[in-house]
């Protein structure tokens, strides 16, 4: 049952009972054990190492070192000073911990039907040469960690530097998940779901491929490669994107930045791409710059809000609730023939409008810091005003309906092509010719024109007329 081996070469045993390891310094050794396997001093090896049981291996001395290491048991765990280098490990469970690293062969078999737990001072990396590895489950503690699994995978705690995981199934994680650096996930080459639910997760730097793609977090977070079917991230703090990053999802993008802010393909990404089939956001000060159509299915912010679609239209769901605790809303579209089609459930302050065709609905009063359009329609069920210094321009007709008054171009550059108002009072100031296509105002209506003033509409007046 006891065994003591020094100074060998290639030694091979087989033992009809457990086997206690009282000490073992060879080349090469391989023991075949009917029972459990365990050390009671310090193993070194220094080429194959082959520990087979039908029960238990725990070769644990502090001071123990492997060449290429093969391991089948029940629950194994081993500690070596040195790499440990797998050839194969079929376990029920399994903890393994290096000083140096944890590594497989090309050829190897890594097989851990229930947990597993790796610890390395250095670098973990398996799976990468095409072999075979399937966890039960996996715990990482390591530097950079590199696993490429035959299944789905199941992270229980993880603490590394960087972490790139593939999976040929769904990946599941409900535990603490600690990456200090870039934490890549790859579910099935994206054909399956990523779900990384625990709150107190603590990801940097996050890249994914995968379907439905859930991850909590408790801290700021770059979004790197990005490319879902659909997203939901919850976090505590700013989430933003790299300079060259790639983000696309297919379906719905629900981000939810807490009391951080949302800052993605904006000043300073020229050379990413973001695009969200539609999205609903949840910040402080939110600013979204998409190379196509930016569909908005929620929005809520305590600050500014600012949508740049750079060659689509920009639009809001017919279900949508859109509400800030009165920051500034700017929404532009840089393509030609780009639309704006936008209603909100909540009030904004300042109001900044660019597109070809422009249509905005408010809960609230409109009050225009700049509108640049082809086409204008306005409605509030507020008033309609501008800021003092503010251009308008719009070159077709403008049409403002407020359950309020309408006020437009106290000392500020206002031209419409034609204008139509439907409001309690109304004050029009426009620095050319005035085209009123259509007027319906309760009480009194002022315009001030430096041009002449035609009308191609009705006009109805309750109150008093003053045109000059």
């Amino acid at each position: 049952n006891r065994i003591s081996i020094n100074q060998a070469e290639n030694v091979t045993l087989s033992n009809l009972s457990a086997s206690i390891l009282e000490g073992i310094t060879a080349s090469g050794f391989e023991l075949d054990s009917k029972g459990d396997i365990t050390d009671e001093n310090t193993i070194v090896t220094t080429g194959d190492s082959v520990f087979v049981s039908t029960g238990n291996i725990t070769l644990d001395d502090e001071d123990n070192a492997f060449g290429n290491l093969a391991l089948t048991g029940l629950a194994i765990n081993v500690h070596s000073t040195e790499n440990i280098v797998l050839s194969r490990l079929d376990a029920t469970s399994a903890v393994l911990d290096s000083n140096k690293a944890i590594s497989d062969l090309s050829n190897a078999q890594v097989l851990v039907a229930g947990s597993a737990d790796l610890s390395a001072r250095q670098n973990i990396t398996l799976g990468a040469g095409g072999n075979t590895v399937e966890f039960g489950s996996v715990s990482l503690l390591g530097n950079v960690v590199n696993i490429v699994e035959t299944n789905a995978a199941v992270l229980q705690q993880v603490d590394v530097s960087e972490l790139t995981y593939a999976a040929s199934g769904e990946i599941v994680g409900t535990s603490i998940i600690d990456v200090t650096g870039t934490i890549s996930l790859s579910a099935d080459d994206g054909n399956a779901n990523v779900s990384i639910s625990n709150e107190s997760n603590k990801l940097n730097t996050l890249a994914v491929d995968g379907a439905a793609v859930e991850i909590a977090n408790s801290q700021a977070i770059v979004l790197d490669d990005i490319d879902v079917q659909s997203f939901i991230l919850t976090t505590i703090g700013n989430v933003t994107d790299g300079a060259s990053d790639q983000i696309v999802v297919q379906g719905l993008a629900s981000i939810n930045a807490g009391s951080g802010s949302i800052s993605l393909g904006g000043v300073g990404n020229q050379t990413d791409a973001v695009q969200f089939g539609s999205v609903e956001l949840t910040a402080n000060v939110i600013d979204l710059t998409q190379t196509g159509d930016i569909s908005i299915a929620g929005l809520a912010a305590q600050g500014d809000v600012s949508l740049v679609s750079a060659s689509g239209n920009i639009s809001s769901n017919e279900s949508a609730t859109i509400t800030s605790d009165s920051g500034d809303l700017t929404l532009l579209v840089g393509a030609a023939n780009g639309l704006i089609d936008f209603k909100t459930t909540g009030e904004f302050s300042d109001v900044r409008l660019a597109g070809l065709n422009v249509s905005y609905q408010e809960q609230g009063d409109i009050d225009l810091v700049g509108v640049v359009a082809e086409t204008l329609n306005l409605s509030a069920s507020g008033n309609i005003s501008n800021q003092e210094n503010t251009t308008i321009a719009v070159a077709a007709n403008a049409g403002f309906t407020a359950a309020g008054d309408v006020t437009l171009g106290v000392n500020s550059t206002v031209n419409f092509g034609s204008i139509n108002v439907s409001a309690g009072s109304a004050s029009v100031s426009e620095g050319s010719a005035t085209v009123l296509s259509g007027l319906t105002v309760g009480n009194d209506f002022t315009l001030n024109s430096i041009g002449s003033v035609t009308n191609t509409g009705s006009l109805t007046v309750a109150g008093t007329t003053g045109i000059t």
